[in-house]
C-alpha cells in the first residue's frame, strides 16, 4: 500500500512488474566464451595437431618428420613436444594441455605465425 496525497491509500498493482522481473532473470547469463581445446598427445591426430606441429617446427623444436603430412602425433611430434617442454620448465610428459597450447600459439604468434600455424604477413601481424 501506498499512501497518496491525502488520508487514504490504495494498492498498485505490481504483478506485471514482477513478471518483467522474473523473464529478466530468467535470461541465462553470457559470458564470453574461448575456444576449448582438448589436450593433445601421442595417438591424437587432426588439424589442431597439424597447427601445433607447425607452430613447434617454426619456433625450431620441430622438424616435420612423416608425421606432420597425415597431422598424427606420433614420436617425432612427441619428441619435439618434451624437447619444447624441456624448454619451459615444464613435465616433459609429451602431454601438450589446452594451457600449453595457448602458450604455444601465443609464442607463435610473436613469432609470426597465427594459431593454426599460418604464417601472417606485416599487415595481419598488427
Amino acid at each position: 500500500m501506498i499512501a497518496e496525497t491525502g488520508s487514504s491509500s490504495r494498492a498498485i498493482e505490481l504483478d506485471h512488474i514482477q513478471e518483467e522481473i522474473k523473464e529478466v532473470s530468467a535470461v541465462p547469463e553470457v559470458k564470453e566464451k574461448k575456444k576449448s581445446r582438448n589436450a593433445l598427445r601421442k595417438g591424437s591426430e587432426g588439424e589442431e595437431v597439424r597447427a601445433m606441429q607447425e607452430a613447434l617446427q617454426k619456433l625450431g623444436f620441430y622438424s616435420g618428420e612423416e608425421d606432420m603430412e597425415f597431422s598424427s602425433f606420433s614420436s617425432g611430434t612427441e619428441h619435439a613436444v618434451k624437447t619444447w617442454q624441456a624448454s619451459l620448465d615444464a613435465p616433459q610428459d609429451g602431454i601438450v594441455t589446452a594451457e600449453l597450447l595457448e602458450e604455444l600459439y601465443t609464442v607463435a604468434q610473436i613469432k609470426g605465425l597465427d594459431n593454426k600455424g599460418n604464417t601472417l604477413t606485416a599487415t595481419q601481424k598488427v
